[in-house]
């Protein structure tokens, strides 16, 4: 499995996409694909041998917390749980997740998990939505 990755990611360089790119194709940070592309421009293919990919499965209570976030976002107003505002924030809902599930996000790493999930806030109506 590890070769047949390496050998992706080989591929992908190669073909000269961003680091960006080949960290959302591979599902890693970028830092990794970083770390990738640096060994790959040093030592070739051979350098990417035994490289690892995502750290795998979300724990079923981080796949829980996702789904109540998701539902908060998308049905709940903050002020039903006595909240000031009338639209979430990344702040808000990271304390929610500390709250509820003790599981510590940063406001960036939320941002991230809910895009990943088709969630995205728009700036115009000021509110959260899911992409279809």
């Amino acid at each position: 499995m590890e070769d047949s990755l390496a050998h992706k990611v080989s591929s992908l360089f190669k073909k000269k996409c961003k680091q960006a790119e080949v960290a959302k194709q591979m599902n890693v940070s970028r830092q990794t694909a970083s770390r990738w592309y640096k060994r790959w421009c040093k030592e070739g293919a051979e350098g990417l041998k035994g490289i690892k990919g995502s750290a795998g499965r979300k724990s079923k209570t981080e796949e829980i917390l996702i789904e109540r976030l998701e539902c908060l976002i998308i049905k709940e107003n903050p002020t039903v749980f006595g909240r000031p505002k009338t639209k979430w924030t990344l702040s808000e809902l990271a304390t929610i997740a500390k709250k509820e599930f003790n599981i510590n996000y940063s406001r960036s790493q939320l941002l991230r998990i809910l895009r990943k999930r088709g969630i995205t806030y728009n700036h115009e109506s000021k509110s959260w939505e899911k992409m279809k």
